[in-house]
């Protein structure tokens, strides 16, 4: 037959037992706590998607988002069917259908770039049992936090796509200005460039039936040898002044002087240096310095190229 405990056997056992639900009552309070502080992570979260859902919506505008984001916020507060908010911004409010001003609510800054732009308030309509913060928890006070500076981020994403549209905009215009003046440039020098063809012409013809012929004459009447020379020097300078050739050798790219524009027709035309030093009055060393220069400028010098021959291809 088993022996009977004891009375001091029975309160010992008595005391274990109120131990080990001792400690099942903290463990079941620490366990309830961990499920209502996951719970309101998962609100949180919840909270967080649910607002980044409505922000992300291609091309919606900024008066939207606050307003969908402003209706969301009820559904994540602890009584939900008294609860309404506010979104206040540039003097603008975005409510939810049931907001009224109360005695209980809990309120954050909307910040960008560390300057105040708004705010976030969230109000019970009735009385409820004290809190953290008036009847909201503390959970309600870190979650208004984040749905306040998530409104920030969301303001000064959608700020930052207008100013670049804006300035796309202003590129676009000033593209099409550009595009506008660079014809209009291209008009202006085509006229020019007709312009300075039909003075060109103009000049040529008035050499031509003006002048040249009253030095033709000249030439065949009674002259000195001196006379002559000058008189063929005048003749060959008028030619130069309307030879496209001239014109060509006298451009930016090839940079002669005057006096080498001179010889070189002379030496398209055949003259040998004897008669160019003669008919320009300059010595025989003269003109081979200048036939010298007029060959480098040209990219001639020490090329078996006839100066002439490449003198005739220009005038082409």
């Amino acid at each position: 037959m088993a022996r009977k405990p004891t009375y001091g056997e029975l309160e010992q056992r008595i005391k274990e037992l109120e131990k080990e639900a001792g400690r099942r009552k903290r463990a079941e309070r620490a366990l309830q706590q961990r499920t209502h502080d996951l719970g309101e992570r998962v609100k949180d979260l919840d909270c967080v998607y649910g607002i980044s859902h409505v922000a992300e919506k291609q091309d919606i505008p900024l008066k939207e988002i606050l307003q969908g984001v402003v209706g969301l916020i009820p559904s994540f507060w602890q009584y939900p069917e008294i609860t309404c908010a506010r979104i206040m911004f540039e003097g603008q409010e975005f409510t939810t259908d049931n907001f009224r001003e109360t005695d209980w609510k809990q309120a954050g800054d909307i910040v960008v770039h560390g300057e105040r732009i708004g705010a976030l308030d969230v109000r019970y309509l009735e009385e409820r049992p004290e809190s953290y913060e008036g009847p909201f928890l503390k959970e309600e006070r870190s979650l208004l936090n984040v749905i306040a500076e998530r409104l920030g981020h969301i303001i000064e994403h959608k700020w930052s796509e207008e100013a670049l549209r804006k300035r796309e905009k202003e590129l676009l215009a000033q593209s099409q200005h550009l595009e506008e003046v660079n014809t209009a440039l291209r008009v202006l020098l085509k006229q020019r460039e007709d312009d300075k063809r039909d003075l060109e012409e103009n000049v040529s013809s008035n050499v031509k039936q003006l002048v040249i012929p009253h030095l033709q004459r000249l030439k065949k009447s009674r002259l000195d040898a001196n006379q002559m020379t000058l008189v063929r020097t005048m003749e060959s300078n008028l030619n130069n002044i309307v030879s496209p050739f001239t014109r060509k050798l006298s451009s930016k790219f090839i940079g002669l002087t005057p006096m080498e524009i001179r010889v070189g027709d002379l030496v398209k035309e055949g003259k040998s240096n004897k008669e160019i030093a003669e008919l320009l009055s300059l010595s025989l060393n003269t003109i081979l310095f200048h036939r010298f220069n007029i060959r480098r400028k040209l990219g001639l010098k020490n090329k078996k190229i006839n100066l002439r021959s490449y003198l005739l291809s220009l005038a082409t």
